[in-house]
This record gives structure tokens, C-alpha cells and sequence, in this order.
């Protein structure tokens, strides 16, 4: 299973280097070697740094600016590492939420989970223009196989 690792930002430099704002954890996932996939074709890394909050990239076969121009703007996806499997009820991977239909409690259809906002204190989950804390008071159900999460919205959140 392919699991989201990051955006690719920016180029860096004149020799082929990107710019990736991570969306991972796992600082092994930019180690020399690691495979990435960008636009369905998979990437050697050939090296790696990382430069205030984004990972400078040199992946191998992209050896000028304008082999990397055309990356600008695209999702880095990996395969899912063991460490990362979440089988453990109540872990999800942001990617698995992404899309999923968001209802009430009462049953109403508020939209599709749109973004996840990490923010200091807690994740936020944007349905459309509604914003819904990602804690355990408001969420109330999250059920990937259906497709479906139930959250508990209290006066003035919609």
C-alpha cells in the first residue's frame, strides 16, 4: 500500500535537487536508497538534508533543473513500511481519512473530509468550511471499510 511522505515544494539549486515538505514521521523514508514514487514513476534517493522544515532531495536520474521543474507542486508516495502499519484500532494514516464521508450523529451527511490541519495542540478535520477538532469529544466514529466518520458537532461549528 502506497502511503502519502510528502509535497514536493520547490526546486533547489541548478543539479536536479527538489525541495519536499514532508508529511511523515519517518525521516528513514529520504535515507540513499530509499524508493520514492512521484507521478507513478518510482525514484532512487540518491541523497538527502534536511534544511529548516523541508528535505532537499537529490534523486537518482534527475541530474538538471529541468528534469525537476515538472516535479513542482507533485505528492511523494512510498510503500508503507511495517513500523508504520496501523492495525491497531483507532490508528489511521491521514491518507486512508482523506475523502471519507463525514456524517452527524444524528445522521445527517456534512461532506467528504476534504484536509487535516496539524495544528500545536490537536489535528483539525476540514469538511467543506467546517472545521471539527480530531478529538475523541467530537469524533466519534471512524470506520475506513464503510467509508464513514461520525462526528458529534456542537451550535455554531456548521
Amino acid at each position: 500500500m502506497l502511503v502519502e511522505v510528502g509535497k514536493i515544494v520547490n526546486t533547489f539549486g541548478l543539479k536536479g535537487e527538489l525541495k519536499l515538505l514532508p508529511t511523515t514521521n519517518y525521516e528513514s523514508r529520504f535515507e540513499k536508497g530509499s524508493q520514492l514514487c512521484i507521478n507513478d514513476k518510482w525514484y532512487k534517493v540518491e541523497r538527502s538534508r534536511y534544511q529548516k522544515n523541508v528535505v532537499v532531495l537529490k534523486l537518482e536520474s534527475l541530474n538538471h533543473i529541468n528534469d525537476v521543474e515538472v516535479l513542482k507542486g507533485s505528492t511523494v508516495t512510498a510503500e508503507m513500511m511495517i513500523e508504520e502499519d496501523c492495525s491497531e484500532e483507532g490508528m489511521f494514516h491521514y491518507s486512508q481519512l482523506l475523502g471519507v464521508e463525514v456524517y452527524t450523529e444524528e445522521g445527517d451527511l456534512i461532506g467528504k473530509l476534504d484536509e487535516i490541519l496539524e495544528m500545536p495542540a490537536d489535528d483539525i478535520f476540514k469538511v467543506g468550511e467546517v472545521l471539527i477538532p480530531a478529538r475523541k469529544e467530537f469524533v466519534k466514529d471512524i470506520n475506513i471499510p464503510e467509508g464513514k466518520i461520525v462526528v458529534k458537532l456542537l451550535e455554531g461549528m456548521m
